[in-house]
């Protein structure tokens, strides 16, 4: 029975297992990792259309991903026969991963979705997609409304990047892929003995958060799953100038690395002695740092210091880390608001 209740995440040891391919047998998958930057892609079988089309596209790129030096390795819930009767190996430049008995998929606790997940507008989309490039729906095997995975692993057998599908037919693309590699792996040269500076900005330096505010929005319309073009009418003059003097009082925080600008976090104190983490965002690649657990904790203790009867933080919908983060920080997710496009927490302390 695989767990529900905790998914892998970021930093923790990726599962070793034996596999067999469709042409070998008996393969060790932390052997793999000696040789770099690995990504671990899980889908349902080769008859599924949505999968035979992701396989295509994998090919069709192969010489992007090895240009990067990615090793890339494709569990399906299919047997070695019904993968060799329908490809060679000459066919498919990477490693495919026989696991009909779902055994790694459960290491790796990556489940079954329910109906809505099965049968989702943009699966349907993509059935539709396959079917119009004539690809043919061919033996069913495993679980039918399996969910697909994606792990980006390092070669000290870290997983440096987790990401599970939200549906039956949600996977990154391939420039996805790409990106994610040049920003999860590169992340791991940057220096620890960072030149990293914490200060207050006035209003005379407001500008030098702007970018970051546009690199917040756009981060956030993407882990969005409806409203997203909300994101496109942010402005950060509306969003950000225009509010400072509505409040009782208003603090940034701006984070840089040898004086480039790389977080920033927004705070204020409302009329009604309300405090709000208004807006807070980290550059990915300082991530997993304590870069941004000291710029909440130091949000909360100003306005610890300006007695808020209240603090809290509003959370874009579809932000499943960011509700984490602030969940580990001491606050209690409330309800949903602006018809489920926000989530409302509050400060309950730790």
């Amino acid at each position: 029975m695989i767990d529900m209740r905790e998914k892998l995440s970021e930093g923790k040891e990726a599962p070793d297992f034996n596999f067999d391919t469709p042409w070998t047998q008996n393969q060790r998958f932390h052997d793999y990792l000696a040789d770099g930057k690995t990504i671990l892609i899980f889908l349902r079988y080769m008859g599924c259309p949505i999968c035979q089309m992701r396989i295509s596209s994998l090919r069709n790129d192969w010489t992007r991903f090895k240009a990067k030096g990615v090793n890339v390795l494709l569990v399906l819930q299919s047997t070695p026969e019904n993968i060799t009767s329908v490809v060679s190996k000459a066919d498919i430049p990477f490693t495919i991963v026989c696991d009909p008995e779902e055994k790694i998929f459960g290491q790796y606790k990556v489940t079954g979705g329910n109906l809505f997940q099965y049968a989702a507008p943009s699966v349907l989309s993509k059935v539709m997609e396959a079917k119009k490039a004539g690809i043919e729906h061919g033996p069913n095997e495993g679980n039918e409304r399996q969910l697909p995975a994606v792990f980006l692993i390092n070669e000290e057998k870290q997983i440096r990047h987790a990401y599970y599908g939200k549906n039956v037919g949600d996977s990154p693309d391939n420039e996805e892929l790409l990106q994610l590699v040049d920003r999860v792996f590169s992340a791991a040269l940057i220096n620890d003995e960072m030149a990293v500076e914490y200060k207050e900005i006035d209003s005379s330096q407001i500008k030098l958060v702007e970018p970051l505010f546009y690199e917040l929005m756009k981060f956030q319309k993407s882990q969005a799953i409806w409203m997203k073009k909300g994101f496109d009418l942010m402005n950060f003059e509306k969003r950000i100038i225009n509010e400072l003097g509505t409040f009782k009082e208003s603090r940034i925080i701006l984070v840089t690395d040898d004086e480039m600008p790389i977080g920033f976090a927004y705070t204020s104190l409302d009329m009604d002695n309300s405090g709000k983490l208004k807006l807070f965002y980290l550059k990915d690649v300082y991530r997993g740092r304590g870069i941004g657990s000291r710029l909440c904790e130091d949000a909360l203790c100003w306005l610890k210091s300006k007695h808020a009867e209240k603090i809290i933080v509003f959370a874009s919908n579809g932000n499943t880390r960011a509700f984490k983060f602030y969940e580990n920080k001491g606050f209690k997710f409330q309800r949903n608001v602006w018809f489920g496009a926000v989530k409302k927490y509050e400060y309950m302390g730790n």
